[in-house]
């Protein structure tokens, strides 16, 4: 899916506000687990930038690259 390409690109380019824009289109395409992951992985980047915190930690760039691989890889149902 498109979206979670652009949340990886904004977080690698620096712009979470951006990958923030992304995550959250991402939460309304998704369903079940993966719209709860995404939910929460936007939450974090949100928190992020509203405290004007503008490094990205390891962990929410790799649990967004894993949500990006399944979505992929078809591994997920989208609506």
């Amino acid at each position: 899916m498109y979206c979670g390409d652009l949340v990886l690109m904004n977080f690698r380019t620096g712009d979470s506000a951006a990958a923030y824009m992304y995550a959250s289109d991402l939460v309304r395409y998704l369903e079940g687990d993966m719209q709860a992951s995404a939910r929460d992985l936007a939450d974090q980047i949100r928190v992020r930038v509203e405290n004007q915190i503008p490094a990205v930690p390891e962990e929410i760039l790799k649990k967004a690259e894993f949500i990006v691989h399944r979505i992929h890889y078809g591994e997920i149902d989208t609506f």
